[in-house]
């Protein structure tokens, strides 16, 4: 059986500021976004690469409005 594990680092733009972002592909249809922002580790889990690309920038963002929502 191949394996599923698939990894790249991506750049999200978050208020202007840019962030490094891993996404690894941990089963089928499970891909989680891993980054740092403004300090804090941010970490989604998405149905695709780009679902969880896009979680990941929404859930940053959320935390940049609510800091004290971790």
């Amino acid at each position: 059986m191949p394996s599923l594990m698939y990894r790249v680092v991506a750049t999200v733009t978050v208020f202007g500021k840019q962030c490094d972002v891993t996404v690894e592909r941990l089963s089928k249809s499970v891909w989680r976004a891993t980054g740092k922002f403004e300090g804090k580790t941010v970490q989604v889990e998405g149905s695709s690469e780009g679902g969880a690309l896009r979680l990941w920038g929404d859930s940053a963002r959320y935390h940049e409005n609510f800091p004290d929502a971790r």
